[in-house]
């Protein structure tokens, strides 16, 4: 398939330049609903995340280009831009950005450095972006699975650090039509985003100053497991890539020890609960209590604290929009220790 060339404008003049001095601040405060990082502006070299991280960036203009394949795509920004709209930025893509935060979905409106999202595009091109390089990022990362964005130029994994040194997290995984996963001797590149799970609570250090390698100390250390990153948002064709009715998956692994991964589908914003039942019918846990946004979410349980057995997990949504619509669906889990 022949690709195409998406160009945002050709020649970098001063107007262009005078454009992302005017423009940086406003792109750079605005919210991702809740979605990861945002980035507020800190001077010409550097800034810092309202949740936690920061990033630097050179005043020099620099282009880069990122190709997409047709269907779903991870992407980042491997520059800071005049205009975070992903509308602007990706202008052929024919899905809603989503990105991913507490278990589940979201659409974004506006793309920030050092988050990852999700787009779709019907043909496979490539796309160019203007702005400052971005060489350091410093990304917040929670117990759990989270899209980390590049940064300006190729990083090999071995070169990621975190603080606190030597946060445990699985192995990166990129997208081609299906997961891949990254080891040490492989590349973070620019444009591209990846899955990475945490096991306890970090930052990750992206760093275009690490050319002689990442201290063994300093090093994330990636154990790896048969667990795969969430599925993309699903078919944009259906409610912008939002679930069109809800749903509650298999619980896997199952059998498992002690982990386990409960997918649910929310088409609307949703009360839920999740809760877990033994054998006698008695509660054994909460996973799930609150009002959650439409999406495709997941929960882990823990069940390190509890005996072999079966167990029963049972999910409740109740639309906030149309209290008339509600569903139940109960599955069945075991635990083997």
């Amino acid at each position: 398939m022949k690709n195409h060339q998406v160009s945002r404008k050709d020649g970098m003049g001063i107007s262009i330049v005078f454009a992302l001095i005017l423009h940086f601040s406003l792109c750079t405060h605005v919210d991702a609903q809740s979605c990861g990082t945002n980035f507020p502006s800190g001077g010409t070299q550097g800034g810092s995340y309202a949740s936690g991280g920061s990033a630097k960036y050179m005043t020099t203009l620099a282009e880069r280009r990122t190709s997409v394949q047709k269907s779903w795509n991870m992407i980042s920004l491997p520059v800071i831009t005049a205009d975070c709209d992903k509308r602007a930025l990706f202008p052929t893509a024919t899905s809603e950005a989503f990105c991913y935060n507490s278990g589940g979905y979201m659409i974004s409106d506006t793309l920030h450095p050092g988050n990852g999202y999700w787009l779709r595009f019907d043909t496979a091109q490539v796309v160019n972006l203007w702005g400052f390089e971005l060489t350091l990022s410093r990304v917040p990362v929670s117990d759990g699975w989270a899209m980390i964005g590049s940064i300006s130029v190729p990083l090999p994994v071995s070169d990621i650090t975190s603080d606190p040194p030597g946060l445990i997290v699985s192995n990166l995984f990129g997208y081609n039509n299906g997961y891949f996963s990254l080891s040490y001797l492989d590349t973070v590149m620019p444009g591209k985003a990846y899955w990475v799970k945490a096991h306890a609570p970090g930052t990750l250090i992206l760093s275009a100053t690490n050319s002689a390698g990442a201290t063994v100390m300093n090093q994330i250390k990636i154990v790896a497991s048969n667990e795969m990153p969430p599925s993309p948002p699903g078919d944009p064709d259906l409610d912008n890539g939002l679930p069109k009715t809800y749903a509650l998956a298999q619980a896997y692994p199952n059998p498992f020890n002690p982990t386990t991964t409960i997918k649910y589908e929310l088409p609307t914003q949703s009360r839920v609960s999740i809760i877990i039942y033994n054998l006698l019918g008695q509660v054994v846990q909460t996973l799930a209590g609150d009002i959650e946004l439409a999406g495709y979410k997941q929960v882990q349980w823990n069940a390190s604290n509890f005996a072999s057995g079966v167990y029963f997990y049972r999910l409740e949504a109740t639309s906030v929009t149309n209290p008339s619509k509600t569903f139940t669906s109960v599955k069945k889990m075991i635990l083997l220790k």
